[in-house]
């Protein structure tokens, strides 16, 4: 998956450089990112290849501005899962236009995209072919709120506005937070063991333009915890079912399934046979189109558009 991270103002350019060059790794498909100068105008900046050759090539350039002190800079590993490697699918992204433009990046595989692509309208000019893209799109229609609710498990979508306010909406995926000792935050999909940062609920993440905490809109409200007026952050796995810390998933219990398909598993741990693997991948099948209708079918109710005669094939089922 991609890697992102939103550096706060006044944070030092070699430790931002260090967090980078540590989650790197396999996300190797482009790199960018973004910032607001000193006339609230988007400044983006974007490699089609690795951070790695970017820094040997722009060792002196790359993230020259910072530190600064105006809001966050956006920054974004890709690997890509949607389009080529080129500069026109790297992110950062600019969606909008004037005072209501923001930039955007995602770490995730937003499923739906060509659901909403068929679905939002025709002038649209995408810069590129990602999920990515799409999605911001989609967000700057319906705004955040009822993103977050019909958007699930499709990563962290950040948004940088062009007031310096950022905003961070977690479907699923990883997303930690770190309080500085000056109340501003750092955000990355991953910190090295040094940080002492928490791990984010599913949510909306609000942040104003000095890189202060705001507020937190949970998706599901009805959650006890987040009934408090202030959230708390715990420092577990949250918003992604049978995660565990090690990086394994499992079903809550049983350790021993790490590593393993459980799908070919009950609830009790017993192997299933053939004909009961088979017949659970048929209903999940089924599912599987059932929620690709229903999500259709919201997409349709937000834009007010018919999308079942644009739909691509390999999405219709008859």
């Amino acid at each position: 998956m991609c890697r992102l991270l939103a550096i706060p103002s006044e944070f030092p350019r070699d430790k931002s450089l260090e967090i980078i060059d540590h989650f790197q790794r396999g996300n190797k498909d482009g790199f960018g990112y973004c910032y607001l100068n000193e006339k609230s105008e988007f400044v983006v900046v974007k490699f089609a290849y690795s951070f790695e050759d970017a820094l040997k090539k722009e060792k002196d350039n790359l993230l020259y501005h910072l530190p600064y002190k105006n809001s966050f800079t956006l920054v974004h590993l890709r690997s890509k899962t949607h389009g080529e490697i080129t500069p026109g699918n790297t992110h950062p992204f600019i969606i909008g236009e004037g005072d209501n433009s923001f930039t955007w990046i995602h770490n995730g595989v937003f499923s739906e995209t060509e659901i909403c692509r068929a679905a939002l309208p025709d002038n649209i000019n995408y810069t590129g072919e990602t999920d990515t893209e799409v999605a911001g799109y989609l967000y700057a229609k319906i705004g955040s709120k009822r993103f977050i609710k019909v958007v699930e498990n499709s990563g962290v979508f950040i948004a940088l506005k062009k007031n310096g306010e950022l905003e961070i909406l977690n479907t699923s995926g990883d997303l930690e937070l770190m309080k500085l000792e000056n109340d501003k935050f750092l955000i990355a999909s991953e910190l090295s063991h040094e940080y002492k940062s928490y791990y984010g609920h599913e949510g909306i993440y609000q942040f104003n333009k000095n890189c202060e905490y705001k507020n937190f809109i949970p998706k599901n409200p009805e959650e006890k915890e987040f009934k408090k007026e202030k959230v708390k952050f715990h420092k577990t796995y949250v918003g992604v079912p049978g995660y565990s810390s090690n990086n394994n998933y499992y079903d809550g219990t049983l350790s021993r399934f790490d590593n393993t398909n459980l799908n070919n598993f009950d609830s009790n741990g017993r192997r299933l046979s053939k004909k009961e693997r088979k017949l659970r991948k048929k209903m999940l099948r089924k599912q599987a189109k059932q929620g690709l209708f229903r999500k259709a079918a919201t997409v349709t109710e937000i834009l007010g558009r018919d999308w079942s005669r644009e739909l691509p094939s390999v999405y219709r089922y008859d």
